[in-house]
This record gives structure tokens, sequence and C-alpha cells, in this order.
């Protein structure tokens, strides 16, 4: 997934450094489930401690394209997040999730006795999840890989970012792009066409999480991606189509010491605007004054949003069997506008390597119910 920024998105999604350490002792394949025990917490991943002899995001730069879709290797970690709001052409609702994740095992050069190509500098994660509305199912995966020998990687011309057989790439030229992955219980075959500029998060794409210098991210988004392809499940081919955000960040540390968390909305309105916002809260639960994000009009103009122009209020909360409580109902009131929203299922628990609440959502009116737009909420830190 402020990934997604509600990056950490950002932040997506989904910064493991500390599974890292466990991952060079025991990878031994392409394919690895991190054992439930070597949980982290978002904060142990994204914090500063170990961003020594990595690039910092502590400047505003000048952003190139295609060459920023690919690899920043100077940087700590990296992530390629999309999620999307899909239906069938019996109108059967799915939201699904793809991230890619990049994680420096070493700083820039910084050698160690024995380089190879099984001895990377380098590894990769990816998670995958896929929610049924209709047949109240939340599917998901996580995989591994080391970068080399071919495993796992990412390339600016033409754009390709992978891991084993999932991958998302470039078709001829720019858009549209490819997502093709087959996890155990699903797969999907998407193609995405952009239908908005890009937009450059923060100051010119420097998404600054906390006043301490380098705690940030460069990030930019994709907010509307037209979307069509299949869906496979156990019930056999769907034909689907509908929306997809992207998200996309490089950093070397993001949250400070005080900070433990975030909510991250990405929200895709029916009048053609969305909206992203990142909420990271202290270890007080309280909203941190960096929390920010961004409106894009129908026309594709951009305007940013502080943290003094949003309200947010949970209205519901789902436990999960650890008894960490989600607030997976939300309150969101923007100038005079004022929203909820709802899940598209209560348990999108993404139960991998760091625990967080991952999910598709709908917006509504708050007093008339009627449904105002589709998009993706994400909690860490609970």
């Amino acid at each position: 997934m402020v990934g997604r920024t509600l990056l950490i998105r950002t932040f997506p999604t989904l910064l493991l450094t500390l599974l890292v350490i466990w991952l060079l002792a025991t990878l031994g394949g392409c394919e690895e489930q991190a054992p439930q025990a070597h949980k982290i917490t978002v904060a142990d991943a994204l914090g500063g401690s170990v961003a020594e002899g990595f690039a910092r995001a502590d400047r505003v730069i000048d952003f190139h394209f295609p060459a920023d879709h690919g690899p920043h290797p100077d940087y700590r970690n990296e992530w390629w997040y999309v999620t999307g709001n899909l239906a069938d052409q019996q109108g059967r609702r799915y939201g699904y999730q793809v991230t890619f994740f990049r994680i420096a095992l070493l700083p820039p050069g910084q050698r160690r006795d024995t380089d190879s190509n099984w001895n990377p500098r380098h590894l990769w994660m990816a998670h995958v999840a896929l929610t049924d509305a209709a047949g109240q199912r939340h599917y998901q995966q996580e995989k591994f890989s080391r970068g080399n020998p071919g495993m796992a990687g990412a390339s600016a011309q033409p754009f390709r970012v992978w891991l084993d057989h999932w991958q998302l790439q470039s078709v001829g030229g720019n858009f549209p792009w490819q997502l093709d992955v087959a996890g155990d219980d699903f797969s999907l075959s998407l193609q995405l066409t952009e239908l908005k500029p890009l937009v450059l998060q923060g100051n010119r794409g420097l998404s600054q999480k906390s006043q301490t210098p380098g705690n940030a991210s460069y990030y930019y988004s994709y907010s509307r991606l037209a979307t069509r392809g299949q869906l496979q499940l156990a019930d056999g081919q769907h034909q689907v189509s509908g929306l997809s955000w992207f998200d996309r960040e490089w950093s070397s540390s993001a949250l400070d010491k005080e900070q433990q968390g975030w909510d991250w909305f990405s929200l895709q309105f029916e009048d053609g605007s969305e909206l992203m916002y990142y909420q990271l809260r202290d270890r007080q639960g309280q909203t941190h004054a960096s929390s920010q994000g961004s409106f894009v009009n129908a026309s594709g103009a951009t305007e940013a949003i502080s943290a003094a122009q949003i309200h947010l209020q949970p209205q519901r909360y789902w436990q999960d069997g650890r008894g960490s409580r989600y607030p997976i109902e939300w309150r969101l009131q923007y100038q005079d506008q004022q929203w909820l929203i709802r899940p598209l299922l209560d348990n999108q628990l993404m139960r991998t390597s760091v625990t967080y609440w991952e999910g598709a959502v709908e917006v509504v009116d708050l007093d008339s119910q009627r449904l105002l737009g589709r998009g993706y909420l994400e909690m860490t830190g609970y």
C-alpha cells in the first residue's frame, strides 16, 4: 500500500528491514511464506535507524519518465502499488490489490565478501489480494524472491516490474499496462489505461512524513486508470471492468520514532474526481501534523490537502483474532462535503509479514446513503 500517499501506500500498501535480516538467513528458493513468529511493525520497517549510507528523500527533484517508473537502487526501499474496484457482467463486485516491493540489503557502494547472483544486494516481496463481495471472501498471498538471477526485478524501458510470474508491464510504449498475477485461489489478467496525467504528491513529488529531513518519499500516482480483463475463480472465468489506482514511491526512511502508523484513503468519485489522503498517527493515536493528501478534479487539476482541511471520525470497528481493532468505517469531511466510507467486506486483513488492513470501500452520501464513488483504504499500526 504512507502508500498506498496515503502513501505510505502507499508506505501503499506493503519496508521490511527486520524481515530482511531473517530472509538473509532462511530464504532458500524463489517463493517463501514468512512465519507468523517473525511479524514486525510498520514503524520498525519504515524508521530511519538503518538508513545510513542510502540516498534520502530530502529535497525536491525533477522527475523523468519513463525512467522513474523503473528502479531506484540508491534508496533503501520502493514499491509499485495497484488497487482497483471491478465488476463482472452480472454486476458482481470485486476489489483487488497488487504490490511489488524492493528492499535493499546493503547501501550503494558497500561490498560484502561474496557478491553473486545467489547472494544479491536486493530482495523482492509481492502482495496480492482479492475481495469477492458476493462470496464474502478475501483472498491473499505473499511471495519473496532474490533479485537474481532474473527471478524478480524492475526495468524502465520497457517498463516492467515482476516477481516470478507476477508482473506489471507496459505494452508497446507507455500505456496500456498489462497486469498478470496467478495466485493459489484466483488469477487476474488486466489491462490498465491512463485516463488522467500522473499526480506528483506532496511538494512536487516530495512527500514529507515528519519534520525530520529525509523522513519522506518520492511519490506519484495515476489516480484514474480504466481497467478491463479476466478474473479466474474456482467457479470459472469472469470478464471484469472498472477503475484502478497506481501509487509509486521510493525512500530510505519515512516514520519518526513517535509515529506509529497511518490511515490511507484513495477515493474515485462518479463525477470524475479523486481524493487521496493519508492520516499519520502518533503513538497516542492522534493525527500527526504531516498528514496530507490531494484532490484531483474531473479535468485533472490538482490541489494539495493539509491535515487542517480534513476531518476524519471513525464510525465502526472490526476486531481481528489478535484483539486489534480497525476503524473500517469512517466519516470524512473535506471543505463543505461529508462522506461515509464503508468497506465492501469487514475482514480485509492482510495477514502477511507486516499485518495491515487493506480493502475495497464504497463512498456514500452521509444523509441519503447514495453511492458516490469507490476506492481503497489501508490502515497500519493498530
